[in-house]
Formats: structure tokens, sequence, C-alpha cells
């Protein structure tokens, strides 16, 4: 099974090299690890930060907002499961280990974990929040979709289809909708599969 990172970024240089290792660290405990990036032209530095990492599939290019780079990127991507990594967040250590687990155990569409959120680089005071069933319309449209902690087979965006524009920040809720709708299957994990950031810039 292997495992697609799929990170977009615009003018995230502060944030985006701890991010990139988050991911590095969970290589060992995949078969096999892709992090493509999809950067939409930034002008702070974040291109000399990307070069570090020669393991990067990076694409600087202008686009539409996030989820235009998240298409671009998963229309890259070459792995079995999608993990979409902001860039100024992080996974967990063991993260892509326990879906892994989880997607041998039940063979569902996608796996869903609990994620924790921090206040700009504070550690303390985490929980994890967990998801306590698969989702419905109710918990999709007023709860919070958490996403980025929700792990999803590459084949699922081939039923679902891409991320629709129109929606600016509410793109991800609509197309968890779909997915309900078009029967794809979930099951939910208590482990940490992501670690939201809060600060004066997130969205």
């Amino acid at each position: 099974m292997k495992f697609s990172i799929v990170t977009t970024s615009f003018n995230s240089g502060a944030y985006i090299g701890e991010a990139i290792e988050s991911a590095w660290r969970q290589r060992g405990d995949v078969a096999a690890f892709e992090h493509i990036v999809a950067d939409a032209v930034s002008t702070d530095g974040t291109a000399d930060v990307l070069t570090k990492y020669p393991h990067l599939d990076a694409d600087s290019r202008k686009d539409r907002g996030i989820y235009d780079g998240m298409n671009r990127a998963i229309a890259r991507a070459t792995g079995d499961v999608i993990v979409i990594l902001n860039a100024d967040d992080v996974l967990p250590d063991g993260a892509l280990g326990a879906a892994r687990r989880a997607f041998e155990r039940r063979g569902a569409d996608i796996v869903a974990g609990g994620f924790q959120l921090r206040t700009g680089r504070d550690t303390a005071g985490e929980r994890v929040y967990a998801p306590a069933r698969p989702p419905s319309y109710t918990g999709l449209l007023f709860g919070i979709p958490a996403i980025n902690a929700r792990y999803i087979r590459r084949s699922v965006f081939d039923t679902v289809g891409p991320f629709d524009l129109a929606y600016k920040l509410a793109a991800d809720r609509a197309w968890l909708i779909h997915a309900v709708a078009a029967g794809v299957t979930s099951t939910a994990i208590p482990d940490a599969l992501y670690v939201y950031r809060q600060h004066g810039d997130s969205a």
C-alpha cells in the first residue's frame, strides 16, 4: 500500500519545513511513500525550503486557491491512499502506520482518525478529538469536517471527482457529503491522524 501525501502552499515558509519533516518520519511505517507539494508561486522563501528536501515532487504554478492546489496535487499522485497535509500543520508520529493497519483490517474506502489542535507552536494542553462514528449528513453539514484526519483511497477521487472550486473554504465539506451520497465506506479509529495548528494566518 503506497501513501501519497499532498500539500498545498502559498507563502508558507515559516511552517512548511515542519510539515514535510513530520511526513518524512512516517516512511518506515508504510511500504511506499511520496510527498507532492503544489505551491502557488510563493514569494516568501518557501521555494528555498522545498529545495532542502530532494524527495519532494514539487510543482510551482499560479492556481485558483487551496482546493485548486489540492486537485492538481491529487492528480499527480500515484499512491493507493491520499493524505492531505496542510503546509502549516503536521502529522503525528505513527499516523500512517495506524491508518495502514486499519485499511488492511477493515477494507474501508476512508479511514477517519482523531485530530489535535495546537495554538501556534505550542504543544501544551493538546487533546485528541476522536471521530465517534462514520460520517452522517448532519455531522458533515454542522460538525467539523476534519478532512485532513481522513485518509482516503485514491480510487474514491475517481468516483466522487475533484474538489469544487465554487466553494472557497467549504469544498472539503461538500466533497465529503458527495462521498457519503456515493456510498463510499468509512471506518473510524481512535488514533490521532492529524494535528491542526491555529494561528493568525490560518484559514
